[in-house]
């Protein structure tokens, strides 16, 4: 009958076979490695394959020139390795080449002839981490745009007829004073909508269900309590789950709005001047007329937009020298000032 010691040694050796089996066998570098003196024992056909070395070169190399760590650093790492399993590590190996890659190690302590060595087996992520590096360069532009650009983007679901944000960009603080937490709160956006215009944004989203895209300028609430303009661009995505968010982004026309009221205000009062005015392009073309310009010219909008002053009201009485000296005036930035002699439609024979 075996002795038990005689069990034990065979157990050893059956193990020592499956590792070996698993090994050699392997598509994945690994590397037998002495933790006390630093040096590699043994490389499977997969390390020599990746790495340029032979096994033979491979066989007591210190591992110093395959690591870019320093002596005393790696001698750190392989004493934690040694009585810990399942360590893993990210470092940079050296190949024979010269080349530098990025790898993960995963170390575990095994017992070998009675001594205790570390498996490493190693992961080139070179690509992995480029690619990362790249999504995370992406990232951080995407974030700095966001964060300085004049446009709030935002994610909004409506569940059991309530509305909540679920995404929104943190320059919503800087732009309308509320931190993104106070933002995706449940109710939290049609609760600062203007009361006189939350119709406007309910007909919006209402309009998505035979549109893409529905635009709609409204007023809403700053956390000063201020009301300001916001045109709101909001679209309908369906997610891959079959769930519906609707994706917009909002931008204050607050200095727009103001613009547009005074350009109104403006227009309103050349409409109401008694002086005949009339706008036209650098080249002489009518754009625009007041009623004035009408009333005393005798022609109609129609019958000026689009026509030179000279076409219609051009009396002859002054020459091509008088209107070559005012077109050249005009031109160059300065003022003209004088007086025309015109002829109305009366006039005309």
């Amino acid at each position: 009958m075996m002795k038990e010691a005689e069990q034990r040694e065979l157990r050893l050796v059956q193990s020592e076979a499956k590792y070996r089996t698993v090994f050699d066998g392997s598509d994945v570098p690994m590397f037998i490695i002495d933790p006390d003196e630093l040096v590699i024992m043994e490389a499977n056909s997969a390390a020599v394959l990746n790495y340029g070395w032979s096994k033979e070169q491979f066989s007591g190399k210190p591992v110093t020139e395959l690591n870019t760590l320093d002596h005393d650093a790696l001698k750190e790492v392989a004493s934690k390795a040694k009585y810990r399993v399942g360590n893993t590590f990210n470092l940079r190996h050296r190949k024979s080449d010269g080349t530098v890659i990025e790898v993960e190690v995963y170390t575990s302590p095994i017992e070998l002839e009675g001594q205790t060595r570390l498996l490493s087996i190693v992961h080139d992520v070179t690509r992995r981490r480029m690619v990362e590096s790249q999504r995370d360069a992406a990232e951080q532009k995407l974030s700095h745009y966001l964060a300085t650009s004049p446009t709030i983007s935002y994610s909004m679901v409506i569940e059991k007829g309530s509305s909540r944000l679920v995404w929104v960009s943190e320059n919503i603080q800087r732009i309308l004073g509320y931190s993104v937490t106070e933002a995706t709160a449940t109710e939290w956006w049609f609760d600062h909508v203007h009361p006189d215009d939350r119709t406007k944004l309910l007909t919006a989203i209402a309009d998505l269900t035979s549109t893409t895209e529905a635009v709609r300028e409204y007023r809403f609430l700053r956390k000063d309590r201020k009301p300001v303009w916001m045109r709101d661009i909001i679209r309908l995505h369906r997610t891959d789950s079959g769930s519906v968010e609707f994706v917009g982004t909002l931008i204050e026309i607050e200095q727009t709005r103001l613009l547009e009221a005074r350009l109104q205000l403006e227009a309103a009062a050349l409409e109401a001047a008694d002086n005949a005015v009339l706008i036209t392009d650098r080249n002489g073309v009518i754009e625009w007329i007041n009623e004035a310009y009408v009333r005393l010219s005798g022609y109609t909008r129609e019958e000026s937009i689009g026509h030179k002053p000279r076409d219609l009201v051009h009396s002859g009485a002054q020459g091509n020298s008088f209107y070559s000296s005012l077109w050249s005036t005009i031109q160059s930035g300065k003022v003209w000032r004088g007086t025309i002699v015109n002829r109305d439609r009366k006039s005309v024979v």
